[in-house]
């Protein structure tokens, strides 16, 4: 259609093509080069998530330029079009009252209803694969690991993992003792994936049985289904903050809460810190009270499976290396702890 146009426009041309649930929309221009002659002044033109069409004249357009710049504004052209765009950027409807001249202007937001379900999809995924991998990409960039050597200990986890048949053959000691002597474990990886990883500083502190009684409690999350419930909690989690992402970008009135005249991506998202700052400490307070309710489990299948007083001893251990506080106020542990307080596990494990 802008073909007919040509006449009125030869120097250049351009289109972009949208579609959402309201409707399918197309941006096109024919550019006579007049105040920008470089490939700078190309239209539709593009700033964040807004694209613009516009012919006319700004007169006073160099002045709004040069207020602009006051708000550290920068300029990649000489053409008004540039100004008008980041003057909607930065006023909203309102940088209208501010141009003199005579102009007709189409403006896109390109920030489509429903991209949440695609940032939700996107980061759920990556959390999925760093998941799998992060023994094998993630820890060997910052720690080395061996594996584990045979030994007594090596036979012990075997014929533990044997015993309840869980399959484990990636096991690794972490060089722990480089940046810290803090002694502690981890599982990681899903399927054929799986991995344990012990630090060395864990190894030198504990006797064999007492790691093995650590060894159990994290297989006990296992046969729990902690990890895989806790892995689709967070992805729900994910999900509840990408929504509330995309309404706070997309509700003008939070902007203009804010001080602004409409919807702005950088007020939008001061919005989104303070309107979900309370949704994720009540989901955070919920997945700890969740969190420390598998801890006891995975204790309870530790003790039944292989030996509480081991486990016991290990704990006892853990909390004097860690210097955790015994008695913390119940309050606090309901709104912070992930892990119950040593005395309660201990408590558990004697019943």
């Amino acid at each position: 259609m802008t073909d007919i146009l040509h006449h009125r426009g030869p120097n250049d041309s351009g289109y972009s093509f949208y579609e959402n649930e309201c409707a399918n929309i197309g941006l096109g221009h024919r550019r006579l080069s007049i105040l920008d002659l470089t490939s700078h002044g190309h239209q539709p033109m593009q700033f964040e998530q807004f694209e613009i069409i516009y012919n006319g004249e700004i007169y006073n357009f160099k002045e709004i330029r040069v207020e602009l710049e006051l708000y550290q504004y920068t300029f990649t052209s000489d053409s008004d079009t540039e100004v008008i765009i980041k003057a909607y950027h930065k006023w909203g409807v309102k940088a209208v009252d501010k141009f003199n001249g005579m102009f007709s202007i189409a403006i896109y937001d390109n920030i489509n209803d429903g991209f949440w379900l695609w940032l939700w999809i996107g980061l759920s995924s990556l959390m999925i694969v760093l998941n799998m991998f992060y023994a094998d990409l993630i820890v060997p960039i910052f720690n080395k690991l061996t594996p584990l050597n045979d030994g007594e200990l090596r036979q012990k986890i075997e014929k533990y993992s044997k015993k309840v048949g869980y399959l484990l053959k990636n096991i690794y000691v972490i060089d722990g003792s480089k940046r810290s002597t803090k002694a502690n474990a981890f599982f990681s990886g899903l399927g054929p994936r799986k991995t344990i990883a012990l630090y060395d500083t864990l190894i030198e502190k504990h006797t064999e049985n007492e790691l093995v009684a650590v060894l159990a409690h994290e297989v006990g999350h296992f046969k729990k289904k902690h990890i895989f419930s806790g892995l689709i909690m967070s992805v729900i989690q994910i999900g509840v903050m990408t929504f509330f992402f995309e309404l706070c970008l997309k509700l003008p009135e939070i902007s203009m809460a804010l001080g602004g005249s409409d919807s702005s991506f950088h007020l939008g998202l001061i919005g989104f810190t303070i309107i979900f700052s309370p949704i994720s400490m009540i989901s955070s307070i919920w997945m700890n009270f969740i969190s420390r309710k598998n801890e006891f489990e995975a204790d309870a299948y530790a003790k039944e499976t292989f030996n509480g007083e081991d486990l016991s001893l290990a704990l006892k251990k853990l909390s004097v290396d860690s210097l955790s506080n015994i008695y913390p106020h119940p309050l606090y542990v309901f709104f912070h702890y992930s892990h119950p307080p040593l005395i309660e596990r201990l408590r558990a494990l004697n019943k």
